[in-house]
């Protein structure tokens, strides 16, 4: 599958687009100051990529930090978007779970 394979460089943030019975899975996710802002909002479980970590494998380990899920399967890669930070670029990937 397009992407899966490829080293991540801090920059690529692959997330999970979760859909079961008719709904997508979101998570809390907590910004605090030491970071961008001092928020939380709800969004699809993700997050950037660590120096040589494939992109298959940032999406699985992300996934389940910080939804729990322990058995992700990655159908299909959906396309890519801006991140939060003006350089991330996020990958979209249909995923599901058991």
């Amino acid at each position: 599958m397009k992407n899966l394979d490829k080293q991540g460089d801090g920059v690529l943030c692959p997330m999970a687009v979760v859909i079961r019975d008719g709904k997508v899975l979101l998570g809390l996710r907590n910004y605090t100051p030491d970071k961008w802002k001092d928020i939380s909002v709800w969004t699809i479980p993700g997050g950037r990529s660590e120096k040589g970590e494939t992109i298959g494998t940032t999406l699985i380990r992300e996934t389940e930090e910080e939804v729990g899920i322990t058995d992700l399967k990655i159908e299909k890669y959906l396309g890519k978007a801006p991140g939060m930070k003006g350089s991330d670029v996020v990958l979209l990937f249909r995923c599901s779970t058991s």
